[in-house]
């Protein structure tokens, strides 16, 4: 029992409160908040005891498993509400801590006995800045909550892994079944993953809390769970949110098993881990689950290896004997729950760990490293010895085990709840000490926060600035974080040991509300930055352009640092494929890098990119190829040989060819099977807007194609179009001139294989295609059931996809920027997209259209410009169901486009295209992309100040002009997926030509 003195008035304090987050960082949140993925912030002041003086000690209690967020306070004694709520003066009989339940943020009510006198405290109203008074002025009070975020199990996430379906929000005074709960009417989700042998849809017949024909569907929680009168298994930690068996393969507990295997003593003590190129897991252990955990010692995978190589040397006594010795000799570290987002109300994880130890080498001696496919997931892993110490196996296990442990957590609370917390007076200095200490001692805290306040009164703006200085003193003792400021108050020095600081009433209106300065206003106080003074150049993204007498062209712009990116830009790609078969240029792609003259083996090509700290890429788009490298600036001429090697010399070997011809073959199965295809959709549009000509030619390889290339045909293409006027050679960051000697010697002085070896061409050599690109737009509709496209165990939900597109303009026209700006404008993404400053959340397509049309799941526009044409066009997905509707909200979308063209909208969307450019341009690569492919398309650079400049100028009447021009023209159209209520090309043509969405006699319209 904490009695309060006679005459002490006592209330619940609400203020925001200082929260510590996973990364670091310290911030000021208000009820609360979410940082580096762990809710640390909490609501609600414990009155402890009254303290004579100017300060206090606390004890508190190490807390190993919790999570928590401790904020002690010393302020007058006072009568105070919850924040905008009326004063009430109250003397508690028991005090409210209240506890945060971290998936929803809301708060549930613990009682903490205080003394046998007064009345239960009530709930006042106040304003926001009242004042929180004293009537005796002698004394002080210390406030001090303790926020537990100890039930766990509470921790599941908004969405049940790999669907859409939302848990019921439990609060965690009605997690348990014997309490009541009418409004607990969740979701019902049973789905069995793929491969998986599950339990029937319907629990009936199934024996629970007992072994059932050979799973044992017994706990490790508790001696035996709850049967609800549906005959379901009951979660014996609560409920969660959702019913059903979920993803998990039985009702009631699925047991799953961990064993550590080792062998040998001390520094020779080895450990059978497993590894995996494509997954990181928690401890480099295997987890299965297995149908009886209280007899088995290894997972069933493991089983197979242990014992199938024990059997080649022992006989099968033998193995019994071993077996039963495992079996005695195992040690359990754990047994237990299992916190699995897939846990349901009626079906849950349960987790058990051994240790098997050889150290005599008896046994484990014969068990060899393996290559297995895991058959949960299909996932290849390699079993291995490995040397580990024992501290990391110890640490690795332990993190797992702090994930599962609710036990301990709940024992903790417990505890804290019957503790006896009392208070010595030490004076302030004495308190630090033993807060660094709670710090120090304690696993999963996430934050510790003290305030102190004396004076008549204080307010809002001065409990806030003293709690953030007094946050930075512990915070150099016991993390390495940054200061975070809130208020001018913050910003009086503390040298050496935390002091008690009087913030005087009388300036305490004068205060700033810290949570209303914006970033741009510097906080009075503070000293005067001290900027570095930078040379300023008329443009710093001014580039130096030479041509050789070979037409070879030569860019390079400056970019300060150790490392540069060189390359070249050839003028092809697919739209030149038209006397080519299809797919030339994307087997070219996979193909660089590869043998050449000067460089023939894989093995001298990575020790010249290693010597040189180099990184090489080729990327083929439809008007260009682009080979590049980044490497050290003092190296780029070596790395420059080699790339003029793989250009002009290659040498494409049979088994090269037979390779590149596999990784075509799965490079398109892996386009054609996404679920989200936008690669294949980009080329289906380009299909129907331009068809059978340039730029209506695939960009990948048609499978009929795959076999027919070979290497007359690789080097016949290169022949024709790898000319020196048609290539342009670019370097950021490295010297002009030195450039140029570079490429004289290793371009215009390098001889082709094709024109020293004129056998390995074709006969007949198709001439340069000069075509021009001609608009003319059309449809394509491809029938395809895309109902059981998945990449995980969780089904993807069933989509249809509908581009629609209408021709812009080429970069080199005067329309160029207007329509870059409609993109920004219009913008999109996905309805499960992050957002965030810089995100295009106010853009039409996610106001208009995904925040008003619940089935569409993706709108996303784009703009693509050429040398002679462009492309704007808008990607759509939803249900087969509307895929009408959805075509009716893109024509709508296109209708509306250029009303309502407001200021703010568009400055919104020329900031948004304007920090776009300048973002993607620190990037070397990206720089030099630009750089050569003006060049190329056009002969200049144009400067992206001058992109801005011109960004500026752009007016509504400019988008207004635009739109008009693009929507002249023919609508292009691709259908993909289930298309049974997509409507007839001309009748959507009709609709859009008269502007009238009534010609598309669409049941229900969606937009307004």
């Amino acid at each position: 029992m904490i009695n309060l003195p006679d005459g002490h008035q006592a209330g619940l304090v609400s203020m925001k409160t200082i929260v510590y987050g996973n990364g670091g960082s310290w911030g000021v949140g208000g009820g609360s908040g979410v940082h580096d993925g762990i809710l640390t912030v909490a609501e609600g002041h414990l009155l402890l005891t009254s303290v004579h003086g100017r300060s206090a000690l606390v004890q508190l209690f190490s807390l190993p498993i919790c999570k928590c967020t401790v904020t002690l306070e010393i302020a007058s004694s006072c009568s105070v509400g919850w924040t905008n709520h009326a004063v009430r003066k109250t003397t508690p009989r028991s005090i409210q801590v209240h506890q945060l339940d971290d998936r929803l943020s809301l708060p549930s009510r613990i009682d903490f006995p205080v003394g046998s006198s007064g009345r239960d405290p009530q709930h006042g109203i106040s304003p926001r800045r009242a004042t929180c008074f004293r009537e005796d002025s002698s004394s002080e009070v210390l406030f001090a909550s303790a926020f537990l975020l100890t039930n766990s199990h509470l921790v599941y996430k908004k969405y049940y892994p790999g669907t859409t379906i939302e848990r019921l929000y439990v609060p965690e005074s009605e997690t348990r079944w014997k309490v009541k709960s009418e409004n607990y009417l969740p979701h019902d989700y049973t789905a069995c993953p793929q491969n998986w042998k599950c339990d029937p849809d319907d629990p009936k017949g199934i024996k629970f809390n007992e072994i059932d024909d050979e799973l044992d569907r017994r706990t490790f929680v508790r001696k035996k769970y709850k049967i609800g009168p549906d005959g379901r298994p009951l979660n014996p930690k609560g409920r969660t949110g959702i019913r059903g068996r979920g993803t998990l393969a039985y009702w009631g507990p699925n047991h799953a098993m961990m064993t550590i295997i080792s062998r040998g003593k001390g520094n020779n003590k080895e450990y059978y881990v497993m590894r995996s190129n494509r997954t990181t897991v928690e401890a480099p252990f295997l987890i299965e689950y297995v149908k009886k955990p209280m007899v088995q010692v290894f997972p069933p995978t493991l089983y197979q290896i242990v014992i199938g190589d024990m059997k080649e040397i022992f006989p099968e006594a033998a193995i019994l004997e071993a077996l039963e010795k495992f079996y005695k000799e195992s040690s359990i570290i754990y047994q237990g729950y299992y916190t699995d987002q897939r846990n349901t109300d009626n079906a849950w994880s349960e987790f058990t760990i051994l240790e098997i130890e050889d150290p005599s080498k008896e046994y484990f001696n014969v068990v060899e490293a393996k290559r297995v496919t895991l058959p949960e997931t299909g996932e290849e892993v390699t079993f291995q010895w490995e040397e580990l110490p024992e501290e990391q196996v110890e640490r690795k296990v332990k993190e797992l085990i702090k994930k599962s442990d609710r036990t301990t957590a709940e024992k903790m609370l417990h505890r804290m709840r019957r503790a006896k917390i009392y208070f010595q007076k030490q004076g302030i200095h004495g308190l630090l000490p033993v807060l660094n200490d709670f710090v120090s001692n304690s696993i999963g805290l996430t934050g510790v926060a003290v305030t102190i306040a004396k004076g008549d009164s204080y307010n809002y703006n001065c409990c806030i600035s003293l709690y953030s200085t007094m946050l930075h003193k512990i915070c150099l003792s016991t993390f390495s974080c940054r200061r975070f400021v809130t208020s001018p108050a913050v910003l009086k020095s503390f040298s050496s040991i935390p002091q008690l600081h009087v913030v005087n009433d009388k300036h305490l209106n004068d205060l700033p509300d810290a949570c209303k300065v914006p970033l741009s206003v510097p906080l009075s106080g503070l000293p005067e930055a001290t900027y570095v003074t930078v040379v300023s150049e008329d443009d710093p993204f001014k580039a130096k352009i030479s041509k050789l007498n070979s037409g070879l062209r030569i860019a390079s712009e400056k970019k300060y640092g150790e490392f540069c990116t060189i390359g070249a830009v050839v003028d092809a790609g697919s739209r030149y494929e038209a006397l080519f078969p299809s797919g030339t240029s994307h087997f070219l792609e996979k193909l660089a890098f590869t043998s050449c003259e000067k460089f023939q083996t894989s093995e001298e090509i990575v020790k010249t990119l290693e010597k040189h700290g180099a990184i090489v890429d080729c990327q083929h788009t439809k008007d260009g190829i682009i080979y590049a490298a980044s490497c050290r600036t003092d190296a780029f001429k070596p790395v420059l040989e080699f790339i003029a090697d793989v250009m002009f010399n290659p040498i494409f070997s049979d088994s090269e060819l037979h390779t590149a011809r596999q990784v075509v073959e799965s490079n398109i199965e892996m386009v054609n099977t996404k679920p989200e295809p936008d690669d294949l959709l980009h080329d289906l549009i380009h299909a129907a807007a331009y068809r059978d000509n340039t730029l209506g030619l695939p960009k990948f390889c048609p499978v009929k194609n795959i076999a027919q290339i070979d290497q007359k045909t690789l080097l016949s293409f290169m022949k024709t179009y790898y000319t020196p006027d048609r290539i342009v050679v670019g370097g950021v960051g490295v010297d002009h001139d030195q450039l140029i000697e570079a490429c004289n010697e290793y371009f215009e002085q390098n001889v082709p294989v094709w024109k020293r070896r004129p056998e390995l061409l074709l006969r007949q050599i198709p001439d340069v295609d000069k075509s021009t690109a001609q608009y003319t737009g059309g449809e394509i509709r491809i029938e395809k059931d895309l109902s059981n496209i998945t990449m995980s165990v969780n089904p993807f939900p069933e989509l249809a996809h509908v581009v629609m597109g209408f021709e812009s303009c080429s970069f080199m026209d005067e329309d160029f920027l207007c329509f870059s700006l409609l993109h920004s404008l219009m913008g999109g993404g996905g309805s499960f997209s992050a957002g965030g400053p810089g995100k295009g959340m106010y853009t039409r397509l996610y106001v208009n259209v995904l925040n008003r049309h619940h089935f569409i799941y993706n709108a996303t526009s784009f703009n693509i410009s050429y040398a002679d044409t462009g492309i704007f066009f808008i990607r759509a997905s939803a249900h087969p169901n509307h895929i009408d509707s959805l075509i009716a909200v893109l024509c709508s979308e296109f209708f509306r486009m250029k009303e309502n063209l407001h200021t703010e909208e568009l400055n919104r969307a020329k900031s948004q295209i304007k920090s776009s450019l300048m973002m993607n341009l620190e990037q070397r690569p990206v720089i030099f992309e630009d750089l050569t492919r003006q060049i190329l398309g056009s002969g200049v650079r144009k400067s992206p100040l001058q992109f801005l400049e011109d960004i500026d100028k752009l007016k509504a009447d400019d988008l207004i002009r635009a739109v008009d021009r693009m929507l002249n023209s023919r609508v292009s159209l691709v259908g993909y997926g289930t298309l049974k209520q997509m409507q007839a090309y001309d009748l959507i043509d009709r609709a859009i030509v008269n502007r009238d969405l009534k010609l598309l006699k669409t049941p229900k319209l969606y937009f307004t």
